[in-house]
């Protein structure tokens, strides 16, 4: 007498006996592939996530030492050289960690007129300062900015 149980299998019409082993790697070849581009997708976010982030940091340092700058002492004719001394003399804790920071220009309010130039004639009491802020991670996000540094005690004429 036969067993019951492999009665049932071969009594199975041909082709209806279960899966085949090309069709299970097919099958498992499908799925990898959408696992894959899943998980290419989590990591191009996470990417894109951290790239926003320090671009944030650098945007938000960049406010704060724009903020700091304004506070700097007013000094007439101020060659970027000194504006960059005066920065570097400021004590560590006004400075963000994690940044670079450099004047690279400072313009001079021109006599009589609106606009700042390059080189200082007769101080007139404001100054344009251009920074740039590098984070010093990988990435080495950087952002210029400008402010306008004034003197307490004159005012433009």
């Amino acid at each position: 007498m036969q067993n019951p149980t492999l009665q049932r299998w071969r009594s199975a019409a041909p082709g209806q006996a279960g899966s085949s082993l090309i069709e299970v790697l097919v099958a498992m070849a499908i799925i990898s592939l959408v696992v894959f581009g899943v998980m290419a997708g989590f990591t191009s976010t996470a990417k894109i996530s951290a790239s926003v982030d320090q671009r944030a940091e650098v945007d938000s340092a960049v406010a704060s030492i724009s903020d700091r700058l304004t506070t700097m002492p007013y000094r007439a004719c101020s060659t970027v050289a000194e504006a960059n001394a005066d920065y570097i003399a400021w004590p560590a804790a006004h400075r963000p960690a994690g940044f670079t920071v450099e004047i690279t220009a400072v313009s001079y309010l021109a006599a009589a007129s609106t606009a700042y130039v390059a080189t200082c004639g007769t101080d007139q009491g404001a100054q344009l300062i251009t920074l740039r802020v590098v984070a010093d991670g990988v990435d080495r996000e950087t952002r210029s900015s400008q402010i306008v540094l004034r003197n307490p005690v004159a005012s433009p004429t």
